[in-house]
């Protein structure tokens, strides 16, 4: 995934002399492979080879299994981990319109570690397995051979699903918005941290971003309707509880029991009225 999303971009920056760091979550054990190999050596082979090619160096193996990944405190902790030790101003991720649940996971506990980073860090989404809505495209016309070069490296892989020209397609795709003398390109979506930090149910819905450039505060949030029941002695505590949301389009449904007024109800009208 690292070639096929952001090999390019990973080769943008050795030239300036940034370090790269390249964390491969999974065991990627989960597949077919030739009888008698060891899925895991192999896959790390072919890994080790892929980076020789990019000139990085070496990734890291965390060993997760693969298909296993679970959007939970102890992930977030880890990717929030090794951003802090390795002092990076960039993250490079897949993004959370994946259909692949390692990469969507992945995406979402990445998101998270980042909302938490104490200093400015910038996400850089990028695409496998489904397109993205991107902010920024990088043209990969120079070195369209090497990324070639790289994917053959996961030949196990390749048997399986023809991922190279899969991939190539969709970055020959990516240049229609680009001088024809672009071959290809590599597609991401940037988020800054004042990004990560707002609505990351806005974020994640692909629809507003065919209005970029325009203003979208207009485009109002899914409607939550809260049902309230209780008698009278809960109503303003429960009234005071949905107020303490933070979601901006809350309608509340309170159940009259049978007629009876609710004095919790004036307590809350003054809330209501403040366009929720």
């Amino acid at each position: 995934d690292e070639v096929l999303g952001c090999g390019r971009a990973i080769r943008s920056h050795l030239p300036a002399g940034d370090t790269v760091q390249v964390i491969i979550a999974t065991d990627s054990d989960f597949g077919t492979f030739l009888p008698g190999s060891d899925g895991i050596a192999v896959r790390r082979h072919e890994a080790e080879a892929a980076a020789k090619v990019l000139g990085y160096g070496l990734p890291s193996f965390w060993g997760m299994p693969d298909r296993g990944l679970v959007y939970e405190e102890t992930l977030i902790a880890r990717v929030l981990e090794a951003v802090n030790q390795s002092g990076a101003r960039i993250v490079y991720a897949p993004s959370w319109w994946e259909i692949h649940p390692d990469h969507c996971v992945l995406a979402m506990a990445t998101v998270e570690a980042l909302r938490r980073c104490p200093r400015p860090v910038i996400l850089a989404m990028y695409e496998v397995g489904v397109p993205l809505h991107p902010n920024s495209l990088l043209d990969i016309t120079d070195l369209l051979a090497r990324k070639r070069e790289a994917i053959a490296c996961y030949q196990s892989q390749l048997r399986l699903q023809r991922s190279d020209s899969h991939i190539l397609a969709l970055n020959h795709f990516r240049t229609y918005t680009l001088p024809a003398e672009t071959d290809a390109a590599e597609a991401f979506r940037l988020f800054r941290g004042p990004d990560l930090r707002q609505n990351p149910l806005r974020a994640i819905r692909p629809g507003l971003y065919y209005a970029q450039g325009q203003d979208t505060s207009s485009i109002a949030p899914p409607l939550v309707s809260v049902l309230v029941l209780g008698g009278p002695e809960d109503m303003a505590d429960a009234l005071d509880s949905v107020m303490l949301q933070t979601h901006a389009h809350i309608e509340i449904i309170v159940d009259a029991e049978r007629g009876v007024y609710h004095e919790g109800l004036a307590a809350g009208l003054g809330y209501l009225n403040k366009g929720r």
